[in-house]
């Protein structure tokens, strides 16, 4: 490329002052590089058709390299509507519903989400299952449907429950029916087997169809054996058990003991039987109180001298 300056005051000069003569020589320039381009008086060579023009380093004007095809871009924050990009780098401009194609970090697969890596760059993400994205981070997820493994796989039919790592899991079962979950649920005309509790209330009758009865299992009860004389108390704190008379002959006159029996309370009934001995004996409670109740008895006639056994059994009630 080459530059022609044509100055008139320098051509009048070396025309000496002719006006004429310096007309006559411009012209002469003109029409010598007629095939290059005149602007203002500047003639420039050697670019290339229908390309951008700009600066080299030495300011002097050169073709510019360019790709694609449409209108040139001028502006550093430019409004480009619906562009085609296929390398992207963003230094700002405002870009109104681009299309993005090719790879953008990693290649990007159709129909699937797409995140940040570490680096910034957009990558495909990775999914599992069907359905609509959820991207917030406490999302309300109307009737979802799980399936695979949940920490342990699920039975059918079950109740679940969380592990000790706070996974779901399987719960335990025993019976059939509804799965109960509260700690003190209303169980309605339930059907207990062989149940263990520390105490039963129930506002109807306790009723047993089976050969079992009710009473007191095994530990309630004892034993004790009566010391010195038949009016000598003794000490069982049960609510039932047997005392061992000591041994002395049967009368017919009522003689009467303590037993003392922390189990007792003032408004409870005791219930006397003889368990053994030759003599045939009347049993009554004569007095009952907190922590206590007086046994008296007497033969029929017989004055046997051995040591019979009185049982004695606690029942809990109440004046209202």
């Amino acid at each position: 490329m080459a530059f022609v300056l044509i100055n008139r005051a320098k051509l009048v000069a070396m025309c000496q002052g002719d006006q004429d003569l310096a007309r006559r020589m411009e012209n002469l320039f003109n029409q010598a590089y007629s095939n290059s381009p005149s602007f203002l008086g500047i003639q420039v060579t050697g670019l290339t058709g229908l390309q951008t023009v700009r600066t080299d380093s030495s300011s002097n004007l050169t073709t510019n390299t360019e790709t694609g095809s449409g209108s040139h871009v001028l502006s550093i924050n430019p409004t480009i509507v619906n562009p085609t990009i296929t390398s992207l780098v963003l230094t700002g401009p405002t870009i109104t519903n681009p299309t993005l194609a090719g790879t953008i970090g990693t290649p990007l697969t159709a129909s699937k989400p797409v995140r940040t890596d570490a680096s910034g760059n957009l990558t495909v993400g990775t999914e599992t299952g069907t359905g609509a994205e959820v991207h917030a981070s406490a999302p309300s997820i109307d009737n979802p449907t799980f399936t695979g493994t949940i920490a342990t796989p699920l039975t059918a039919s079950k109740p679940v429950r969380t592990n000790s790592s706070g996974n779901l899991t399987t719960g335990t079962e025993t019976g059939t029916g509804n799965a109960v979950n509260d700690n003190s649920p209303t169980l309605i005309t339930p059907v207990l087997g062989a149940a263990t509790a520390t105490s039963l209330a129930t506002t109807s009758g306790i009723t047993s169809s089976g050969t079992a009865g009710l009473g007191y299992a095994t530990g309630a009860g004892g034993t004790t054996t009566q010391l010195t004389s038949r009016t000598t108390g003794v000490t069982l704190n049960k609510v039932t058990g047997a005392v061992t008379m000591v041994s002395a002959a049967g009368s017919t006159a009522y003689q009467s003991f303590n037993v003392t029996n922390s189990t007792v309370a003032v408004t409870d009934t005791i219930v006397l039987n003889q368990v053994s001995g030759t003599d045939k004996y009347i049993l009554m409670v004569t007095n009952v109180s907190a922590g206590s109740f007086q046994i008296s008895f007497a033969t029929t006639g017989g004055t046997t001298t051995e040591q019979p056994v009185f049982r004695f059994t606690v029942l809990k009630s109440v004046s209202a």
